[in-house]
């Protein structure tokens, strides 16, 4: 579906958009917790997140499967079987991840790497590789 997919482009100007109505409407509450939100108003502490893939979140399935993201398809391990704390520091997945030279494309020498990094869902939807660059960045 990536014909389906906001052009980087596109999602510049959304982002945009939803930030200047936050900051218009200081009354609206507009979670901006993305990572390419970061590029938006990097100055700003409230818009933006690192990815959270090995960094502060899994998602668990109700059969105990654990995924490093809702939106990243690719199975660590189950928790009733291997357990939290082993697929957290033993994922091979979460370590690649968490290692900044393992990066590629623009994300790897990207002044914003420390608070975005890119959405490794969309970066593995889109090249079959999880650690290439965020294809709706537009930097």
């Amino acid at each position: 579906m990536s014909d389906k997919l906001l052009s980087p482009r596109e999602l510049s100007d959304l982002y945009q958009h939803v930030y200047e109505t936050r900051s218009r409407n200081g009354g609206t509450r507009l979670l901006m917790y993305r990572p390419l939100f970061a590029l938006v108003a990097p100055e700003d502490p409230d818009v933006g997140a690192l990815c959270s893939v090995g960094n502060n979140a899994l998602t668990v399935m109700p059969d105990g499967t654990l995924y490093p993201c809702r939106r990243l398809p690719i199975p660590i391990g189950n928790i009733l079987v291997n357990g939290l704390f082993s697929v957290w520091y033993n994922s091979e997945l979460l370590w690649k991840v968490r290692n900044p030279d393992n990066f590629k494309g623009k994300c790897r020498n990207c002044d914003l790497f420390t608070s975005c990094r890119g959405c490794r869902a969309m970066a593995y939807s889109c090249s079959g590789d999880y650690m290439a660059e965020d294809p709706q960045c537009w930097r």
